[in-house]
């Protein structure tokens, strides 16, 4: 390969890479779970994998170029809130089942947020509580700074994972937003039962206000960080 072609072939692996956090893929690029279910953004690494495939047998000249744009062409595709509701209702015989499950989802999403905020908020308080202690340390020794080292670690890392949460919810609010407008009409069943769009409504709101608090929360450890760092 030449020096030009690998120079393309390193752009598009941090193109796809970029791709790769915004795929919605449950875990991040260091293999850390996030914490919320896999259902809430599977359809994105889906859609990336048969890209990857299609693309490298359209470049025979480059199979490592074609599998990287095709991967890229397919995660930006499968990420679309209509692709990955798409993809979800194949799932179930009727609309009323799909939302009968999308409603149970997303309380089982929430509850997961619940946790995960409560755990943020504890760990944000962590943080402050050794900022604090850093802060009336007359004269910093070694061993305060290697402290200060792994808290700065720790909230970099915290904030990432926020991030990443921030964008795997986001683009579920955003499904789910879709759902609610696609099936707003919906008939009632067979057996007569009938979908209360309110409910998944409801959860959905749930859901902005947990992303809400997980946006301040990033904010609160970015300026963490700076604080932090100042004593490493």
């Amino acid at each position: 390969m030449s020096q030009k072609q690998n120079t393309v072939t390193v752009r598009l692996v941090a193109a796809f890479a970029g791709l790769g956090l915004l795929s919605g893929c449950a875990t991040t690029s260091g293999g850390a779970n996030t914490g919320l279910s896999p259902t809430v953004s599977q359809a994105c690494m889906m859609a990336a994998a048969g890209g990857a495939a299609i693309g490298a047998a359209a470049d025979e000249n480059n199979r490592l170029r074609g599998a990287l744009i095709g991967a890229a062409v397919g995660a930006l595709a499968g990420c679309t809130a209509g692709a990955i509701l798409d993809n979800r209702r194949r799932e179930y015989a009727s609309n009323t089942e799909f939302l009968s499950a999308q409603i149970a989802l997303m309380q089982e999403t929430n509850t997961q947020l619940a946790e995960i905020n409560a755990n943020t908020a504890s760990r944000i308080e962590a943080h402050q509580a050794e900022i604090t202690r850093l802060e009336q340390v007359a004269q910093l020794a070694e061993e305060d700074r290697e402290a200060a080292r792994t808290q700065l670690a720790s909230a970099r890392n915290e904030r990432q994972m926020t991030e990443r949460r921030i964008e795997i919810v986001e683009r579920e609010i955003e499904t789910q937003r879709l759902a609610l407008e696609r099936f707003a009409d919906e008939e009632p069943a067979k057996d007569g039962s009938e979908v209360d769009t309110d409910a998944l409504r409801s959860e959905v709101e749930t859901m902005e206000a947990y992303v809400a608090d997980l946006r301040s929360y990033s904010e609160t450890l970015a300026a963490q960080e700076d604080t932090i760092g100042q004593f490493t």
